[in-house]
């Protein structure tokens, strides 16, 4: 059969189904299906591009309708996750989340910003996008008229943008906004960080929920590094240590995001634009411009101090320290009076207002002074509990806080494990445990790594019964002195150990040690 038979035939097929089904977005989604099933052949792919604009709204309506979520899966893996186009009263968390086409939190805005308008955008994770709270009592609401009331030299129109995510990080900010920069020429970008934006961001899974995976880091399966490991790998009430920056796992997190403000910075400069980075790092702001902030000038550079960050009447609720409507006026008085004091619009004359000056000195200047206290924080991490040994039979609140990733209070390991552990002089890494006694992981390889060093390997054996092992090998030179270390074990394979098939492993792991 010629292709242009079997394409007029499938083209027939799908007009019958448009009259049966009698509406447009059902033709659209039947023509579709057909095509990319294809009765027989596996070359053609129909874009949705190439679909009536009126008929692909509305099938994407009909199927966010009938979702029960609110994520959608976004092209680009550094990025990750949106919220699925077009909600409209989507309940999430407590509020009410309406969505634009492009799967932000914001009213309908044109990628090209239109002339004679100011554009400010807002750019983040879940402070930005306002977990827990109304969308008009956000940031940016209270900005943009903060702005329109007190600026003396702009004609056109004002534009205040939220681009965030809740749970997005580092690297997929500012992905989102860098690959499109120059479209969007923002005259200001206001960048708001906190402390689990060195998380790997997770990805969406069926019905609209967030996943076990992040597409950023796609072949470790479910050995996500999170700041919250050991409360659910563990049970324990306290985060890991990953914001410390003392051992590699922790340090390279700090050096990839440091990368990825630098060129995101850089590229809001070449369209013109200026970049603000606002951290809110809480007790780890020293760290801010020591590790995160290398890249950026001083003067691109804004602190959420944590007499503001913990302060439980910006709260949205006990224990929740996301910024209620409060919290959000009160930084966007923080965000006003420095653009004032830095000139970051100066297009706009904007007029003094002693509310914002008093904000900066509350907030920014206050997390300054935290942000220069070194000497405080090295003390601080000399004082950590970091043992040597980490024996799943007992892990206390400290022992689980030095596991960042892929090993959990049953003893599993997952295709991706990172924690630290204290040398204390010693010079050797032992690690025990046992196979799982699963012909599928037969010659599968664990590649054991100190401070991103390699130093041996694992290699599950054809037939291993579920045997017990005890390996060691020696530390690299030089880090026997250190505070801490990291330890990291890379699978190349793995099976699936929970009922419902969504949990990864590839070994029982007992105890990690570092010995004499």
């Amino acid at each position: 059969m010629s292709p242009d038979h079997e394409d007029r035939r499938r083209l027939q097929r799908a007009q019958r189904l448009a009259l049966l089904f009698g509406s447009v977005a059902l033709a659209a989604l039947a023509a579709l299906t057909l095509v990319l099933w294809d009765m027989g052949r596996d070359d053609v792919f129909v874009a949705p591009e190439s679909v009536d604009d009126a008929a692909r709204e509305a099938a994407i309506a009909s199927m966010v309708a009938d979702a029960t979520g609110v994520w959608d899966s976004h092209v680009d893996p550094d990025v990750g996750r949106v919220l699925q186009p077009q909600l409209a009263g989507r309940e999430y968390r407590g509020v009410t989340i309406h969505s634009n086409g492009y799967g932000m939190r914001e009213a309908p805005f044109t990628w090209e910003k239109p002339a004679g308008t100011r554009r400010v955008i807002l750019l983040g994770d879940s402070y930005v996008f306002g977990f827990g709270t109304a969308a008009e009592d956000r940031m940016g609401v209270f900005l943009q008229r903060f702005l329109a009331e007190r600026a003396a030299d702009q004609e056109g129109p004002l534009e205040v943008l939220h681009l965030a995510v809740s749970s997005w990080n580092i690297r997929a900010e500012s992905a989102y906004l860098r690959r499109q920069v120059s479209r969007l020429a923002p005259d200001l970008v206001v960048h708001v960080v906190c402390g689990n934006d060195l998380d790997d961001c997770a990805g969406v899974r069926g019905f609209g929920g967030m996943a076990r995976f992040s597409p950023q880091v796609r072949g470790r399966a479910d050995g996500l590094v999170q700041l919250s490991h050991p409360r659910s790998a563990f049970g324990v009430s306290s985060g890991n240590h990953i914001l410390y920056g003392i051992d590699a796992e922790s340090r390279g997190r700090y050096r990839d995001a440091a990368r990825d403000l630098g060129a995101l910075a850089r590229s809001v400069e070449d369209t013109g634009g200026r970049y603000l980075l606002l951290a809110r790092w809480t007790r780890y702001l020293p760290l801010v411009p020591q590790q995160l902030a290398v890249e950026l000038r001083p003067e691109q550079v804004a602190y959420v101090g944590d007499e503001f960050a913990l302060e439980p009447r910006y709260w949205i609720e006990p224990g929740n320290a996301h910024w209620n409507r409060a919290g959000h006026e009160q930084i966007a008085r923080l965000i006003y009076g420095l653009a004032r004091e830095r000139g970051l619009l100066p297009e706009l004359g904007l007029a003094a207002w002693p509310a914002a000056a008093e904000a900066v000195t509350a907030i920014h200047t206050a997390g300054a002074r935290t942000a220069a206290r070194t000497a405080d924080f090295a003390q601080r991490v000399r004082r950590l509990r970091i043992g040597s040994r980490l024996d799943v039979a007992d892990v206390p609140l400290h022992a689980a806080q030095q596991v960042y990733a892929g090993w959990d209070g049953e003893g599993r390991l997952g295709p991706y494990a990172s924690f630290m552990l204290a040398p204390e002089g010693g010079s050797q890494l032992r690690l025990s445990g046992a196979f799982l006694g699963r012909p599928e992981l037969a010659g599968t390889r664990i590649e054991v790594f100190v401070e991103d060093r390699p130093v041996g390997e694992l290699v599950v054996p054809a037939d291993d019964g579920g045997a017990s092992w005890t390996r060691t090998w020696a530390l690299p030179a030089g880090v026997a002195t250190s505070r801490a270390v990291n330890v990291r074990l890379q699978a190349d394979d793995y099976v699936y150990d929970h009922p419902t098939a969504q949990r990864c492993v590839v070994a029982h792991l007992s105890s990690a040690a570092i010995v004499p």
